[in-house]
């Protein structure tokens, strides 16, 4: 990614990581949940 420091790198790793899972689960729960009046 280009950062001076590893530990930086590491750290947007991670919160990438983290957006993504989160992300996959919005859209598995929109899918599960198509059509239904929430």
């Amino acid at each position: 990614m280009g950062h001076k420091s590893v530990k930086t790198t590491q750290v947007y790793a991670n919160i990438m990581d983290i957006t993504l899972v989160r992300d996959l689960e919005k859209a598995s729960y929109s899918k599960t949940n198509a059509g239904h009046i929430i």
